[in-house]
């Protein structure tokens, strides 16, 4: 007959683990896997229609146009969008430092930050470049959460405005550099085009956009995490990732030149570019 021995385990998480999977932490992407159970994993399971029929899969998985997708499960009420809003604050948080670090920004003192979230990004930027003041620029019920998910500390507030509005019809506030972070991938061309004459419109020479975005290879056959992220575009939106080529096109034929890209380290792009 066998003998068996038991000892007693000792168990923790790892650093990363508690970074990352803790309710508690700064950095906590809890509700972004929240967000990806709840939403993402229901439309991948759309996925074969999604190929065949080139269409996204909003309406067959959740029973709503896509017009009506946001607004029927994520603004619904003020929970709805906190819990929206807290899949995205996590991984904001943890990408901000390093879109910040890519070119240095202190020439430009006005910004504003399109479809900013609740301004992980703003708060970064004006931590690094105390003299920058930001408009964050969101949709009515998102602005009205997103002011609550930072204080001031040390007696100090940020220079951070939140501005409740849609970009596509609202009037552009002024401001020397533009912000267009995980915008435009959600989008066709024509919406793009649309956003970015708008931009250049309202920019002086001199003034810039930045874009921050998950490219693709020169042939689209990876990365495959960007891979992964156009099929839920196609899936979930109108949009799809781009190459860098494709982004330089839309850029250059809206006016804007000196097309500068840095990689993040976080599979995410900055991309920098001009109004001459």
């Amino acid at each position: 007959m066998p003998s068996f021995s038991f000892q007693c385990g000792v168990y923790s998480n790892s650093p990363l683990a508690s970074n990352h999977l803790t309710s508690n932490s700064e950095v906590s992407l809890k509700g972004w896997i929240s967000f990806a159970n709840l939403i993402t994993w229901p439309l991948f399971t759309n996925l074969e229609h999604a190929v065949r029929e080139g269409t996204d899969q909003v309406s067959r998985t959740f029973g709503v146009s896509g017009k009506q997708f946001y607004k029927e499960k994520f603004f619904k009420d003020e929970a709805s969008t906190k819990n929206f809003m807290d899949g995205m604050h996590g991984l904001s948080l943890a990408t901000s430092p390093s879109v910040v670090k890519a070119f240095n920004f202190s020439e430009f003192k006005t910004v504003c930050d399109f479809g900013g979230g609740t301004g992980a990004l703003a708060y970064e930027l004006c931590r690094v470049y105390p003299e920058m003041s930001i408009k964050v620029l969101e949709l009515p019920p998102v602005a009205k959460v997103a002011a609550k998910y930072f204080e001031p500390q040390d007696g100090k507030s940020a220079k951070v405005e939140f501005v409740p509005g849609d970009f596509f019809e609202k009037e552009l506030p002024a401001a020397d550099m533009y912000i267009f972070s995980q915008v435009f991938h959600n989008w066709q061309e024509d919406k793009i085009h649309q956003l970015l004459k708008k931009a250049h419109k309202t920019l002086k020479p001199g003034g810039a956009v930045l874009l921050v975005e998950h490219l693709f290879n020169d042939d689209k056959t990876g990365p495959p995490p960007v891979t992964v992220r156009c099929l839920l575009m196609l899936l979930g939106s109108e949009g799809r990732e781009r190459t860098k080529e494709e982004y330089t096109q839309l850029l250059e034929v809206n006016g804007f030149k000196d097309v500068q890209f840095k990689p993040t380290g976080v599979l995410q792009t900055a991309i920098l570019a001009r109004r001459l």
